[in-house]
Protein backbone atom coordinates (compact mmCIF):
# COMPACT_ATOMS: atom_id res chain seq x y z
CA UNK A 1 0.00 0.00 0.00
CA UNK A 2 1.14 3.59 -0.80
CA UNK A 3 1.09 5.70 1.59
CA UNK A 4 0.88 9.20 0.94
CA UNK A 5 3.94 11.69 2.35
CA UNK A 6 2.35 14.91 3.59
CA UNK A 7 5.94 16.75 4.03
CA UNK A 8 7.44 15.78 0.67
CA UNK A 9 3.70 17.11 -0.99
CA UNK A 10 3.39 19.98 0.21
CA UNK A 11 6.61 21.01 -0.52
CA UNK A 12 7.52 20.10 -4.09
CA UNK A 13 3.60 20.89 -5.29
CA UNK A 14 2.73 17.54 -6.41
CA UNK A 15 1.35 13.94 -5.11
CA UNK A 16 4.42 12.18 -3.70
CA UNK A 17 3.83 8.70 -1.72
CA UNK A 18 6.21 5.88 -0.61
CA UNK A 19 6.14 1.97 -0.82
CA UNK A 20 8.23 -0.57 1.04
CA UNK A 21 8.48 -3.48 -0.45
CA UNK A 22 10.44 -6.84 0.36
CA UNK A 23 11.10 -8.03 -2.70
CA UNK A 24 10.91 -8.42 -6.73
CA UNK A 25 8.13 -10.91 -6.61
CA UNK A 26 6.23 -8.50 -4.36
CA UNK A 27 7.08 -5.54 -5.93
CA UNK A 28 5.51 -7.24 -9.27
CA UNK A 29 2.38 -8.07 -7.60
CA UNK A 30 1.58 -4.72 -7.03
CA UNK A 31 -0.82 -1.98 -8.83
CA UNK A 32 0.10 1.24 -9.05
CA UNK A 33 -2.26 4.20 -8.53
CA UNK A 34 -2.18 7.37 -10.89
CA UNK A 35 -3.11 9.77 -7.78
CA UNK A 36 0.84 9.86 -6.89
CA UNK A 37 3.11 11.73 -9.05
CA UNK A 38 5.93 10.17 -7.96
CA UNK A 39 6.48 7.31 -5.25
CA UNK A 40 9.81 6.68 -3.84
CA UNK A 41 10.11 2.96 -3.46
CA UNK A 42 12.51 1.53 -0.78
CA UNK A 43 13.12 -2.32 -0.53
CA UNK A 44 15.77 -4.18 1.57
CA UNK A 45 16.81 -6.26 -1.99
CA UNK A 46 17.76 -4.83 -5.52
CA UNK A 47 14.46 -4.22 -7.48
CA UNK A 48 14.67 -4.48 -11.72
CA UNK A 49 14.53 -0.63 -11.78
CA UNK A 50 17.10 2.12 -12.12
CA UNK A 51 18.76 2.39 -8.54
CA UNK A 52 18.34 5.90 -7.63
CA UNK A 53 20.12 5.21 -3.61
CA UNK A 54 21.63 3.06 -1.85
CA UNK A 55 20.99 4.40 1.64
CA UNK A 56 23.28 3.04 4.48
CA UNK A 57 22.56 3.18 8.37
CA UNK A 58 25.54 2.65 10.50
CA UNK A 59 25.90 2.64 13.88
CA UNK A 60 28.31 2.68 16.91
CA UNK A 61 28.20 2.88 20.71
CA UNK A 62 28.94 6.19 22.28
CA UNK A 63 32.03 7.12 24.21
CA UNK A 64 34.22 9.41 25.44
CA UNK A 65 36.34 11.53 23.11
CA UNK A 66 38.34 14.76 23.12
CA UNK A 67 37.45 17.92 23.12
CA UNK A 68 38.31 20.40 20.11
CA UNK A 69 38.89 23.77 21.19
CA UNK A 70 38.05 25.00 17.78
CA UNK A 71 34.61 22.79 17.86
CA UNK A 72 31.94 24.58 19.68
CA UNK A 73 28.02 24.28 20.45
CA UNK A 74 26.40 27.11 18.48
CA UNK A 75 22.95 28.41 19.56
CA UNK A 76 23.22 31.69 17.66
CA UNK A 77 23.14 31.08 13.54
CA UNK A 78 22.99 34.72 13.15
CA UNK A 79 26.76 35.11 12.50
CA UNK A 80 27.04 32.65 9.75
CA UNK A 81 24.02 31.74 8.56
CA UNK A 82 24.62 31.75 4.85
CA UNK A 83 27.76 29.81 5.00
CA UNK A 84 25.79 27.37 6.83
CA UNK A 85 23.27 26.78 4.21
CA UNK A 86 26.25 27.25 1.40
CA UNK A 87 27.35 24.12 3.30
CA UNK A 88 24.78 22.48 3.70
CA UNK A 89 23.98 22.59 -0.57
CA UNK A 90 27.77 21.30 -0.71
CA UNK A 91 26.97 17.92 1.57
CA UNK A 92 24.04 16.82 -0.36
CA UNK A 93 25.45 16.48 -3.70
CA UNK A 94 24.88 13.17 -3.97
CA UNK A 95 21.34 13.04 -2.43
CA UNK A 96 18.83 11.05 -4.79
CA UNK A 97 16.85 14.33 -4.79
CA UNK A 98 19.80 16.01 -6.61
CA UNK A 99 20.53 13.39 -8.94
CA UNK A 100 17.15 12.29 -10.17
CA UNK A 101 17.02 14.64 -13.39
CA UNK A 102 13.00 14.35 -13.44
CA UNK A 103 13.09 16.90 -10.22
CA UNK A 104 12.81 20.39 -12.09
CA UNK A 105 11.14 22.70 -9.84
CA UNK A 106 14.32 23.37 -7.43
CA UNK A 107 13.09 19.90 -5.25
CA UNK A 108 16.74 19.62 -4.05
CA UNK A 109 17.01 23.23 -2.88
CA UNK A 110 13.68 23.38 -0.99
CA UNK A 111 14.10 20.08 0.77
CA UNK A 112 18.03 21.24 2.33
CA UNK A 113 16.68 24.62 3.03
CA UNK A 114 13.57 23.10 4.70
CA UNK A 115 16.05 20.54 7.19
CA UNK A 116 18.59 23.09 7.11
CA UNK A 117 16.11 25.73 8.67
CA UNK A 118 15.10 23.05 11.09
CA UNK A 119 18.08 22.00 12.21
CA UNK A 120 18.99 25.33 12.99
CA UNK A 121 15.48 26.23 14.91
CA UNK A 122 15.64 23.07 16.62
CA UNK A 123 12.98 21.89 15.90
CA UNK A 124 14.71 18.32 14.70
CA UNK A 125 18.18 18.30 16.64
CA UNK A 126 19.47 18.68 19.79
CA UNK A 127 22.93 19.93 19.28
CA UNK A 128 24.68 21.90 16.39
CA UNK A 129 28.82 21.78 16.56
CA UNK A 130 30.51 24.22 14.16
CA UNK A 131 33.84 24.26 13.01
CA UNK A 132 35.78 27.34 13.60
CA UNK A 133 39.61 28.47 12.97
CA UNK A 134 40.72 32.37 12.81
CA UNK A 135 36.74 32.99 13.03
CA UNK A 136 36.04 31.28 9.34
CA UNK A 137 33.00 28.38 9.83
CA UNK A 138 34.88 25.61 8.01
CA UNK A 139 31.85 22.96 8.93
CA UNK A 140 29.16 22.01 10.73
CA UNK A 141 27.36 18.84 12.35
CA UNK A 142 24.07 18.56 13.37
CA UNK A 143 22.56 15.99 16.49
CA UNK A 144 19.06 14.78 16.37
CA UNK A 145 17.48 11.50 18.79
CA UNK A 146 16.01 8.85 17.25
CA UNK A 147 14.94 7.44 21.00
CA UNK A 148 15.70 7.61 24.91
CA UNK A 149 18.66 6.09 23.57
CA UNK A 150 20.20 6.33 20.80
CA UNK A 151 21.19 9.77 18.89
CA UNK A 152 22.00 10.39 14.80
CA UNK A 153 23.85 12.77 13.01
CA UNK A 154 21.60 14.59 11.07
CA UNK A 155 23.78 17.39 8.67
CA UNK A 156 27.44 16.79 8.55
CA UNK A 157 29.36 19.38 6.30
CA UNK A 158 32.86 20.56 5.87
CA UNK A 159 33.56 23.27 3.18
CA UNK A 160 34.90 21.71 0.28
CA UNK A 161 38.42 23.44 -0.33
CA UNK A 162 39.46 22.00 3.30
CA UNK A 163 38.18 18.16 2.87
CA UNK A 164 41.07 15.41 3.43
CA UNK A 165 42.34 17.94 6.54
CA UNK A 166 40.46 15.97 9.04
CA UNK A 167 37.59 18.44 9.75
CA UNK A 168 34.77 15.90 9.34
CA UNK A 169 37.13 13.20 12.06
CA UNK A 170 36.92 16.02 14.45
CA UNK A 171 33.23 16.40 14.18
CA UNK A 172 32.26 12.93 14.20
CA UNK A 173 34.20 12.56 17.41
CA UNK A 174 33.41 15.56 19.06
CA UNK A 175 29.80 14.25 17.64
CA UNK A 176 29.95 10.59 19.62
CA UNK A 177 31.31 12.74 22.92
CA UNK A 178 28.06 14.77 23.15
CA UNK A 179 25.79 12.12 22.57
CA UNK A 180 28.16 9.92 25.36
CA UNK A 181 27.30 13.38 27.68
CA UNK A 182 23.88 13.22 27.22
CA UNK A 183 23.41 9.63 27.98
CA UNK A 184 22.49 8.15 24.87
CA UNK A 185 24.21 4.56 24.36
CA UNK A 186 24.37 4.94 20.31
CA UNK A 187 25.10 7.38 17.60
CA UNK A 188 23.39 6.43 14.09
CA UNK A 189 24.45 8.13 10.65
CA UNK A 190 22.96 7.54 7.71
CA UNK A 191 25.06 8.23 3.84
CA UNK A 192 24.40 7.44 -0.22
CA UNK A 193 26.18 4.18 -0.91
CA UNK A 194 27.68 6.07 -3.54
CA UNK A 195 29.52 8.71 -1.04
CA UNK A 196 32.82 6.62 -0.28
CA UNK A 197 34.39 8.69 1.04
CA UNK A 198 31.84 9.52 4.13
CA UNK A 199 31.69 5.57 4.02
CA UNK A 200 35.40 5.74 4.77
CA UNK A 201 35.21 8.29 7.09
CA UNK A 202 32.06 6.28 9.17
CA UNK A 203 34.47 3.19 9.29
CA UNK A 204 37.60 5.12 10.42
CA UNK A 205 35.74 6.85 13.48
CA UNK A 206 34.53 3.39 14.89
CA UNK A 207 30.93 3.12 13.08
CA UNK A 208 29.55 -0.49 11.31
CA UNK A 209 26.60 -0.76 8.89
CA UNK A 210 23.68 -1.71 10.47
CA UNK A 211 21.29 -1.63 7.17
CA UNK A 212 21.32 -1.39 3.70
CA UNK A 213 18.24 0.03 1.84
CA UNK A 214 17.50 0.37 -2.01
CA UNK A 215 15.61 3.25 -3.04
CA UNK A 216 13.66 4.02 -6.18
CA UNK A 217 11.63 6.60 -7.96
CA UNK A 218 8.69 6.02 -9.82
CA UNK A 219 7.46 8.43 -11.76
CA UNK A 220 4.33 9.08 -13.34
Amino acid sequence: MITKLDFDTELFGYNVGKLVVKDKFHYNKISFSKDFDLVYIFSENKLPLTLMDQKQIFQRKTGSFKRYSNIMSIKDFTFDKLRMKELTFQSGKLSRFNLDSNFRNNEYEKLYTKWFEKSIKFEISWEVLAFLENEELLGFVTLEENDNSTASIGLIAVKETERGKGIGKKLIEQAINECFLNEYKFIEVATQGLNQPAVNLYKKTGFSLKKTTYIYHLWQ
